[in-house]
């Protein structure tokens, strides 16, 4: 059985396309399962924040504010290539002398229409996809199965299982209450790698991931609908079948690159301007920051006059903050069988004590233990994507803490509830507070214990 995900992202396409979803398909034979995923912002399409950012390097040009570029006012613009590097925060893209082509009409004036497609073309404002298979599965997984002391078609029942995570949790060397995967595997950092591989185009394919593909087709009637907004928290999507586990989440993006490149450029204007909040390329020769401020001062002077001046600073810091919030990545991972992944429902990248508890029900349900037998490779293929509103270098899913500032301060590994360990006060006062006797304290069992004290 194969496996698609469709991502339908209106509007970030080029004109032709911009009702097209994105599809992200992995062949397998058989039957195709298909997701489609669609993205919003605040409830518009996120496809419109492309068009926003192109519009305002549009403004940033029209120096008269006539809506057209002249010869004048667009002798140079940004090259594609450098404004693909902004959401990465290398914020200072070379200029390039405007094409011929992009003046379509060859009227010597450039009209948005003709600019917007030029960038779009080639600037990759708006969805980008980027993919790869993650590394050492093969040694991770024989590395759990000699923790857990078992063999594939070892025969089993639940409580081998149970003995078998036991013999997992002795590795907590660090006493976090967690089994790390570098606690299994020594050395090994997960998921150990930032896939940089970018997808994009028209029937575009990747070998790397299994015969992945990347298309655009109109969404049909049998794929399952899955729906997210950027400003929504905690998003968590998932889907099992037979073949192929996909879990999704929306991840919090690394903005923070961008915004401290952008406030370090901030602040090299500051300490080169003058008292009149301008910095004169005649001048920046012997400053400490001379190779960035001569990339720069071209790259934001409107009015061409070899003087950057905090107004024009300060709009093309505008452009670039509109670019940065227009890329959407998707990012897919492909963690093959791994047995590690399969088990960590909540992709935090470790095991809790709950999820080693969880195990026999867990692999019952993927196939893993069928008919008294350990079969590991009936594992689904695991499939972890995330959404991030501009690139993001944390790829597992932090989540988000609930509770008191106390409870979530307490609960070290951030499982949700807390231990004898996490506890600070006595023996006594915990078991009294653990109302349903499980070693834990849960945010239930805190509620129970502040209402009565009331």
């Amino acid at each position: 059985m194969g496996i698609a995900l469709v991502t339908a992202l209106s509007g970030m396409l080029c004109a032709a396309e911009a009702d097209l979803p994105t599809v992200v398909a992995i062949a397998g034979g058989g039957t195709v399962e298909t997701w489609a995923l669609t993205i919003t912002a605040k409830g518009q399409p996120v496809g419109s924040r492309r068009s926003e950012a192109l519009a305002a390097l549009f403004r940033f040009y029209d120096i008269n504010d006539d809506q057209r570029l002249d010869q004048s006012e667009a002798v140079e613009i940004a090259s594609p290539a450098g404004l693909r590097q902004l959401p990465l925060g290398r914020l200072l893209p070379t200029m390039v002398k405007r094409p011929s082509s992009i003046d379509r009409n060859e009227d010597g004036v450039l009209m948005q229409e003709e600019f917007q497609a030029y960038y779009m073309a080639s600037s990759q404002a708006g969805l980008w996809v980027t993919c790869d298979v993650t590394p050492r599965t093969a040694e991770m997984n024989h590395a759990l199965l000699r923790a857990m002391q078992i063999e594939p078609g070892d025969s089993i029942d639940q409580e081998h299982i149970q003995m078998a995570m036991a013999r997992l949790a002795t590795l907590d060397t660090n006493a976090d209450e967690l089994i790390s995967p570098g606690e299994i595997l020594s050395g090994h950092i997960y998921p150990g790698i930032t896939p940089m591989r970018m997808v994009s185009g028209r029937d575009a394919a990747v070998d790397s991931i299994r015969n992945l593909s990347v298309t655009r087709r109109s969404a049909t009637a049998d794929d399952h609908r899955w729906s997210i907004d950027l400003d929504q928290a905690d998003v968590v999507l998932n889907s099992h079948s037979k073949s192929t586990s996909v879990r999704l989440h929306l991840a919090e993006a690394d903005a923070s690159r961008a915004e401290v490149a952008l406030n370090d450029l901030v602040s090299q204007f500051v300490s080169g301007a003058g008292d009149d909040d301008e910095l004169k390329l005649s001048e920046v020769a012997g400053m400490q920051n001379q190779v960035d401020l001569q990339q720069l001062i071209p790259l934001a002077d409107r009015n061409r006059d070899d003087i950057l001046s905090a107004q024009e600073f300060d709009q093309w810091q505008a452009v670039v903050r509109a670019y940065v919030r227009s890329v959407v990545v998707v990012t897919i991972l492909d963690f093959e069988q791994n047995l590690f992944t399969g088990l960590d429902g909540n992709f935090d990248g470790s095991l809790s004590s709950q999820e080693l508890a969880d195990a026999w029900q867990t692999w019952s349900q993927d196939g893993v233990v069928r008919g008294g037998k350990f079969l590991p490779a009936e594992l689904p293929r695991q499939l972890r994507i995330l959404v991030s509103h501009g690139p993001c270098q944390q790829l597992l899913d932090q989540g988000s803490s609930e509770g008191p500032p106390w409870f979530q301060a307490m609960d070290r590994n951030r499982d949700g509830r807390i231990s004898r360990d996490e506890f600070p006060a006595s023996s006594d006062i915990f078991t009294n507070m653990d109302r349903d006797g499980d070693g834990y304290l849960s945010l239930k069992d805190v509620a129970a214990a502040m209402e009565d004290d009331r």
